[in-house]
């Protein structure tokens, strides 16, 4: 959210020695149009366009999705309702949309933060027709089936619930979707490369090593 592309360069670093990548804008980012932004809702679209765009041009055997913040939004919600791809990798994944704007407000200082984070939800409803909640990781990741799911976050991550990777873990768990956790201590969000650049390098693609076809 807010970001683009070139937010995950070091990330592809990471990947492109071994794996063909493609990175791209969602809606209303960078160099994509539109003038809304939903929380994964609607953008879970335009993954579906890059992995259909991916398979009819490539005809890859795998396909992976990393989605760090919101794209992890859009990611499982993509997974969820069927994007096929072969392993889900999610870095600083929210449990929710609702949960995060209450802790942008408390970090903020303001006062009333769960009416506020309400009041924000209610107000996306508003502009954009669509319920931005809908997409919520927590709501979806069970839907992921037989996807094996990655969940990274930094344990100083303050834009999302300290206990976040733990909640989709457990929700996933009792659908009998697979996941791996891992926990970055001194990371905030979306700095988990930064903060445990080898560790992460491990993580992910030992993740992939171990769920992609060789």
């Amino acid at each position: 959210h807010g970001s683009n592309k070139n937010a995950l360069l070091p990330l592809a670093e990471v990947l492109h020695a071994d794996y063909n990548l493609v990175l791209f804008d969602q809606r209303n980012s960078g160099q994509s149009f539109g003038t809304e932004t939903t929380m994964g809702v609607r953008e879970r679209l335009d993954l579906d366009a890059v992995v259909e765009w991916l398979r009819a041009t490539h005809a890859p055997t795998d396909v992976a999705v990393l989605g760090n913040s919101m794209g992890a939004i859009t990611a499982t919600h993509a997974v969820a309702l069927g994007l096929p791809v072969q392993a889900l990798i999610l870095d600083s994944a929210p449990v929710g949309v609702a949960s995060s704007a209450q802790l942008r407000v408390e970090s903020a200082n303001f006062p009333l933060a769960l009416p506020a984070s309400w009041a924000i939800m209610l107000g996306a409803l508003f502009r954009t027709g669509v319920d931005v909640t809908a997409a919520d990781p927590i709501i979806t990741i069970d839907d992921v089936g037989s996807v094996p799911v990655l969940i990274l976050q930094g344990g100083a991550d303050l834009a999302i619930d300290p206990t976040s990777a733990d909640q989709l873990s457990a929700a996933a768990a009792e659908a009998g979707v697979r996941t791996e956790v891992h926990v970055c201590p001194s990371a905030g969000h979306s700095q988990l490369f930064e903060a445990c650049a080898d560790d992460y390098r491990a993580w992910v693609l030992g993740f992939l090593a171990r769920t992609l076809s060789p």
